[in-house]
């Protein structure tokens, strides 16, 4: 399988892998490494804060192992609390480190950015090809995005229209107009979870929109949410909406586990939604199309309450490109 990778000045280089004729498959989530012990000691996933309730990052890591995907997208918050040299390198990298050759991560999520610039030191071009900056990759017939929203960061500049990377996602998809189009950044841009949605990345979803994209992930709050495909506004559009996926239970908490679980209201078109489960989107990437699946920890209990561990599954043709301008 070829990636080509387009950074901020349009430029691409090809990531040559090996050919394979089948689909490719992505799996994708956030927010996963905890804090490591503060000793330094090898971590324990049996530390007496219930292995079935927080720090999960090596399960569902072994959860992706099983996959055996083409790539992964690491939605954002790799590492709790700050991605410094030595957390990442204590939590993160024995974990999902492993697969940091085929991994493709946000352009920084919040805790990613509280380390001081240890998180791109330890992805490098893998988190863009410079800090803070978009970038964009094609893998098999998908064209792939990855946004920066950490609209506030002064060296991010905003999100709104005329900012650095809301030209930049604009001339990025005008330049790539392949039929399946999928973005994924850290803050989502609809969620019934504890963080909400978030305005802020409405300018981004409106160009994405317009485009034609198809998909967009997001993690930041720690649960699992899919929406039944909409415009920038909100509403249902099954015709050239976004479906849209919050995967934010790659392994430091879910929200339903804690003390006191936030409220929940699902808001409108949320059309699959989990609290309690650890694991992570698998995609197959067709030439027009695509399935999804959120897959489990296997070696989870199943939540008090619930039957049966929770997954969610199905599949969606790609819109057709819209026209050039």
């Amino acid at each position: 399988m070829a990636v080509r990778v387009t950074d901020d000045d349009g430029d691409s280089d090809e990531d040559v892998g090996a050919v394979e004729t089948r689909d490719p498959v992505i799996t994708a989530a956030g927010d996963i490494a905890c804090e490591p012990p503060p000793d330094g000691s090898t971590y324990n996933f049996n530390n007496g804060l219930g292995r079935d309730r927080v720090c999960r990052q090596e399960w569902t890591a072994r959860l992706t192992e099983q996959i055996n995907p083409d790539a992964v997208l690491m939605l954002g918050d790799a590492q709790y609390e700050t991605a410094t040299e030595s957390k990442l390198a204590a939590s993160y990298n024995p974990s999902w480190g492993r697969f940091l050759s085929k991994t493709w991560a946000t352009a920084g999520g919040t805790h990613d950015l509280y380390g001081g610039g240890a998180f791109y030191d330890y992805f490098g071009d893998r988190a863009g090809p410079a800090p803070y900056s978009s970038f964009s990759v094609d893998i098999g017939a998908w064209h792939v995005i990855s946004m920066t929203s950490n609209c506030s960061n002064a060296n991010v500049g905003g999100c709104g229209p005329g900012s650095r990377w809301h030209e930049w996602l604009k001339n990025d998809l005008a330049a790539n107009r392949s039929k399946c189009t999928l973005a994924f950044f850290h803050e989502p841009r609809w969620s019934s979870g504890k963080h909400g949605s978030g305005a802020k990345i409405a300018p981004y979803v409106s160009v994405l929109h317009e485009a034609g994209a198809d998909v967009i992930l997001q993690g930041h709050d720690h649960d699992y949410e899919r929406f039944a495909p909409q415009d920038p506004e909100g509403n249902r559009d099954d015709d050239h909406g976004l479906e849209s996926f919050v995967v934010g239970t790659g392994g430091k908490s879910v929200d339903g586990f804690s003390s006191t679980p936030p409220p929940l209201t699902r808001i409108a078109n949320s059309a699959a939604f989990n609290r309690t489960t650890f694991g992570v989107l698998k995609m197959t990437l067709r030439s027009d199309s695509y399935g999804y699946e959120f897959v489990p920890d296997p070696q989870q209990s199943i939540p008090s309450g619930e039957t049966a561990r929770f997954t969610d599954s199905g599949s969606r043709s790609c819109h057709d490109a819209p026209p050039s301008p």
